[in-house]
């Protein structure tokens, strides 16, 4: 039996990014030592929070660590009680450099701000589609 749901279809992209090296957005890795971990699911109440949060914290005991919270429900920022407005992550799309604020040993972390303001990013986003590249600009700054 064949399955065709969310997690087949990323290894399949997986897969197919890694066959594709000269893909631009695998260029110029600054720091082959940094990974990206992407907890995602199209479907809420399946503990996406709960899995980073600790995970995060595991992580925080052998190196430093960014958690950014894009979650509309702003539960990552509610857990590390962190909505400073100069870590809001909107502030990417905007093209400024926000500041990770340290919420605990070794974590750092990037708020998401208000039900509001993650408003805000999506219609200035739907105005400006190629302001999406700057978050993976932001990302490749923090791996210096």
């Amino acid at each position: 039996m064949i399955q065709n749901d969310q997690a087949t279809g990323l290894r399949m992209m997986v897969k197919w990014l890694k066959r594709h090296k000269e893909n631009p957005a695998l260029a110029d890795i600054p720091n082959p030592s940094v990974r990206t971990i992407a907890i995602t699911s199209g479907k809420g109440g399946v503990g996406k929070t709960t899995i980073a949060f600790n995970l995060v914290h595991y992580l925080s005991t052998k190196d430093k660590v960014l958690f950014i919270d894009l979650d509309p429900q702003m539960a990552g920022s509610f857990l590390f009680d962190n909505f400073n407005e100069i870590s809001f992550v909107g502030n990417i799309f905007k093209g400024t450099f926000p500041k990770p604020s340290l919420v605990k040993n070794n974590i750092f972390i990037l708020n998401s701000g208000t039900e509001f303001r993650l408003l805000e990013i999506k219609n200035f986003l739907s105005s400006r589609p190629s302001r999406i590249n700057y978050f993976g600009d932001y990302l490749k700054k923090v791996n210096h």
